[in-house]
């Protein structure tokens, strides 16, 4: 008995610290972790999807096929496909659901603006690809000049003849970046 109440004696007052440090390390390397790994929001007309990714966390895509909207969702262990519905918040005899509420409702406090639009200006614009045709060809041919127009790399505008119209947008994000615009 008296072995195992030195032992413990030991083990609390030589490695609790120790053991308290290598959690405060490993918690910082994880918030470390999560504040550094890229959001990214895919969307292609092409393919009607939207696509929000946080690497190596989670993913989120949001489908149209076979007339119905699908939500997919992939997180480290999970996988979750959900069928979105349309919105049917009306009664069969046309009133809402929820009535409307007689109390006068609390003001609540906003977002100051200048602080979205910092936030939004971390966002970086990777990939902007837009083709257009417009239907009629002389309006396509007074429009084609704007693909020559000198984009950064990764924009471009197509003015086409063959009735293709579409957008591509890959935009993307790391955490720390939103944070810092938001706290400073």
């Amino acid at each position: 008995m008296m072995t195992q109440i030195i032992l413990h004696k030991i083990l609390i007052d030589y490695f609790g610290p120790m053991v308290i440090a290598v959690l405060l390390i490993l918690l910082s390397i994880l918030l470390c972790w999560l504040l550094s790994s890229p959001i990214t929001l895919e969307m292609d007309t092409r393919l009607p999807e939207a696509q929000l990714r946080w690497k190596g966390i989670c993913a989120v895509r949001l489908v149209y096929e076979k007339e119905q909207m699908w939500l997919y969702l992939r997180t480290l262990f999970i996988k979750k496909k959900w069928q979105l519905k349309g919105r049917g918040s009306k009664r069969a005899g046309g009133k809402n659901i929820r009535g409307a509420s007689t109390r006068r409702k609390k003001r609540r406090r906003g977002i100051p603006f200048s602080k979205m639009i910092r936030v939004l200006q971390t966002f970086r614009v990777d990939v902007l690809s837009i083709a257009l045709d417009t239907g009629d060809p002389v309006l396509n041919a007074q429009l084609y000049p704007l693909t020559f127009f000198p984009f950064r790399a990764g924009r471009t505008i197509r003015i086409n003849f063959e009735d293709c119209n579409y957008v591509l947008l890959r935009i993307s994000n790391r955490p720390w970046r939103a944070l810092a615009a938001w706290l400073f």
